[in-house]
C-alpha cells in the first residue's frame, strides 16, 4: 500500500470511531431525556423538586454530561416561544448554578446571549405578561449569580451526598446538634 492509501485508511478509521463516539454520546445521554422533558413541559404546572435535584446531580456526573445539559437547556430556552417552557429552564439553570456542578456555572457564564435575550422579554398579550415579567425577573437574577463571585462555592457536590451528610450530623431521635 502507498503512504497515501495509509492515510486514508487512518483518517476513516478516525471519521468512524468519532461517529461511534458521537452516537454512544448521544445513547449515554439518553437515560437523562425523560427527566428533562418532564421539567420542561409547556404547561403552567412547576417542575417537582425532585426533579430538579436529579437534573442538577446530573451535573456531577460528567464532563459530558454537563455539557448535554447546557446544550440542550439553552437550546429549549432559544427555541421555545412558550412562555412556561422558558420559565421552567431559566428555574433550571438556576438550580444548576446555584447547587450544580462548578464547571457548569463556569461554561454558562461563557453562553449568556440567551439569557441576556430572556431578559428582555416582552409581550402585548395580557394574558401572559405576568410570565414574561417572572421570566425577565429570572434571567436577571440568573445572569447576577453567574458573574458573582462571592457565591462561589468551587466544592460542591451532588445533591444526594449532601442529603448523605446531613442524615450522618443528626441522631436517630432527630435534631442537629446534642450539646448539654
Amino acid at each position: 500500500r502507498t503512504l497515501a492509501s495509509k492515510q486514508a485508511g487512518r483518517f476513516e478509521s478516525l471519521f468512524c470511531f468519532a461517529e461511534m463516539t458521537e452516537i454512544s454520546e448521544k445513547l449515554a445521554h439518553m437515560k437523562h431525556m425523560p427527566a428533562l422533558i418532564t421539567a420542561t413541559l409547556a404547561t403552567a404546572s412547576p417542575t417537582q423538586s425532585f426533579i430538579i435535584t436529579d437534573i442538577v446531580n446530573m451535573s456531577f456526573e460528567s464532563h459530558e454530561a454537563r455539557g448535554f445539559l447546557l446544550r440542550y437547556l439553552l437550546n429549549q430556552l432559544v427555541a421555545t416561544k412558550n412562555v412556561y417552557v422558558k420559565l421552567k429552564v431559566l428555574q433550571l439553570l438556576t438550580a444548576l448554578v446555584e447547587r450544580g456542578h462548578i464547571e457548569f456555572k463556569i461554561s454558562l457564564s461563557k453562553q449568556t446571549e440567551g439569557i441576556a435575550e430572556a431578559s428582555k422579554l416582552v409581550t402585548k398579550e395580557a394574558s401572559i405578561a405576568s410570565d414574561c415579567s417572572k421570566i425577565r425577573d429570572l434571567a436577571i437574577r440568573l445572569l447576577e449569580l453567574l458573574f458573582d463571585d462571592s457565591n462561589d462555592n468551587s466544592r460542591r457536590q451532588p445533591a444526594i451526598a449532601q442529603f448523605q451528610r446531613q442524615g450522618d450530623a443528626s441522631s436517630f431521635g432527630g435534631g442537629g446538634s446534642s450539646s448539654s
